[in-house]
C-alpha cells in the first residue's frame, strides 16, 4: 500500500506534528504483524485534483497543488501521517525493531500465527526473515482519497477528522486559511532553536507556534497607542499619550489571525526581533547573567521581546534590561497598588503575579514596569 503512497506530504497547516514514540511505533508494529490495524488514511491525490482545477483561471489552490507536484508530491496525507511516516522509516530500514518475540499471522485465509524472535540489538526490516516481511508488505488498508477540494475543503475536512481528539485553539488556527497561518509557521521553523531553549517540546500541541502568536499580540495589540497617526512613529513604552490594554486569550489570537497580513516590512521586523532574542540568550547563558532557568523563563523572555520592540536596541542594553527584570520579579513590594480601583474589587498584584497571566490587568502592570525599565536601560 505504501509503495503506490510513498510520493506524499502532510503539508504543517493540515497536519499534527509527527507524535510517536517508541512506545506508539512499537504497538503499531505488533499490530501490523497480526493484521489488527484499524483506521482509514485519507489522503488528496494532487495530480487528479490538478486536473479539474486546470478546467478554471488559475487560483491559490491551483497555485498550492502545483508547487506540492513540482517538489515531486503526488499525494498529500490528511490522516494517517504518524502511521505512513513509521511505514517508511520501516520498509527503509530506518527504524530498529526492539528485541523481543513477536507473533505474526502467515496466512490470511487460514489464521495461522508463527513466532518469530529478534536478537539483542534489535533487527531492521530488510533482516527479518523473507516470509515475514512478504507478509508485512501484503497487508491491506483502508484508503478514502479525495479528488477535488480546494484549500478551504482541506481545511475543513482536517477539523471534521480530528473532531474525536480535539484540536486545540493554535492547532484550529494553524489549518485556518488565513496568511497568519503561513507567516507563523514560517516564524516557528526559522526560530526553532530559540522555542527549544524555552520548551521542552515546542512541536508538540503546536505550544511554540502559540507563544509566538502571544508575542506579537503582546507587540501589536494588547499595548496599542490610541491616537493611530502616532502608532508608526512612537515607541509605546513611556508614550505619552493614552494606551489602549487588552487581555491575550484565545479570542485575540483568533482576531489576529483574522486580521489583514503584515506588510513586508512589519514581517520582517517581528523575524528579526525574534532571531535577535534567540542570539541574546545564548549569549547570557554563556555569560552566565542570571541562572539559566530565570533567563529562560517565558514570561522573561516574552518580556524582553516587547522591549526589544520598544527601545531596547543592542545586547548591552538587552542584558541590563534582564538584570534588572529580575530585580523586579522577586520584589514583593513591586505591585500594581497604583494603577487599580479597589471600590472595583480589583486586587493588588505583584509583578510576578502579572506576569505570570495575559489578563488586562496584568499587561497594563507589565507595562508599566517594563517601559521603566527601557527608561532606565536607555537613558
Amino acid at each position: 500500500m505504501l509503495m503506490k503512497y510513498q510520493q506524499f506530504v502532510a503539508p504543517k497547516k493540515f497536519q499534527r506534528p509527527v507524535a510517536w514514540k517508541q512506545k506508539d511505533k512499537v504497538k503499531f508494529f505488533k499490530s501490523l504483524l497480526m493484521n489488527r490495524v484499524e483506521g482509514t488514511y485519507v489522503l488528496v491525490d494532487l495530480r487528479e485534483v490538478l486536473k479539474k482545477l486546470n478546467k478554471f483561471s488559475e487560483n491559490e489552490t491551483t497555485i498550492f497543488v502545483k508547487d506540492l507536484i513540482n517538489q515531486g508530491y503526488y499525494y498529500i496525507v490528511l490522516d494517517g501521517n504518524n502511521r505512513f511516516v513509521f511505514l517508511r522509516e520501516l520498509f527503509g530500514d530506518k527504524w530498529v525493531i526492539p528485541q523481543g518475540r513477536y507473533q505474526y499471522i502467515s496466512d490470511i485465509d487460514d489464521g495461522s500465527i508463527v513466532s518469530f524472535k529478534v536478537p539483542r540489538g534489535g533487527c531492521k526490516f530488510s533482516e527479518l526473515d523473507v516470509d515475514v516481511q512478504n507478509a508485512v508488505e501484503q497487508r491491506d488498508a483502508v484508503v478514502s482519497q479525495y479528488t477535488q477540494i480546494c484549500l478551504e475543503g482541506l481545511s475543513e475536512v482536517f477539523e471534521n477528522l480530528n473532531s474525536g481528539v480535539p484540536l486545540n485553539h493554535q492547532e484550529h488556527r494553524n489549518a485556518s486559511n488565513s496568511l497568519w497561518a503561513d507567516y507563523i509557521r514560517e516564524l516557528s521553523e526559522k526560530n526553532a532553536s530559540l522555542l527549544s531553549m524555552i520548551f521542552k517540546d515546542h512541536v508538540s500541541r503546536l505550544s511554540g507556534d502559540e507563544w509566538i502568536v502571544q508575542c506579537i499580540d503582546f507587540v501589536r495589540n494588547a499595548t496599542q497607542i490610541d491616537d493611530a497617526e502616532d502608532r508608526d512613529c512612537h515607541f509605546t513604552a513611556n508614550y505619552d499619550g493614552k494606551i489602549n490594554f487588552s487581555a491575550i486569550n484565545q479570542g485575540s489570537l483568533n482576531a489576529l489571525y483574522e486580521s489583514p497580513e503584515l506588510v513586508p516590512e512589519d514581517k520582517e521586523e517581528f523575524n528579526n526581533v525574534f532571531e535577535d532574542l534567540g542570539q541574546y540568550l545564548k549569549r547570557m547563558i554563556s555569560e552566565k547573567v542570571l541562572a539559566e532557568k530565570d533567563i529562560l523563563r517565558r514570561s522573561a523572555v516574552q518580556n524582553l521581546y516587547w522591549m526589544m520592540h520598544n527601545g531596547i536596541e543592542d545586547y548591552a542594553q538587552a542584558k541590563e534590561a534582564v538584570k534588572l527584570h529580575q530585580l523586579r520579579y522577586k520584589d514583593k513590594t513591586c505591585t500594581n497598588a497604583d494603577y487599580i480601583n479597589e471600590k472595583d474589587g480589583e486586587e493588588e498584584k505583584t509583578f510576578k503575579v502579572c506576569c505570570d497571566g495575559l489578563g488586562k490587568d496584568n499587561i497594563e502592570f507589565r507595562y508599566h514596569v517594563l517601559s521603566d525599565i527601557i527608561a532606565r536601560v536607555t537613558q
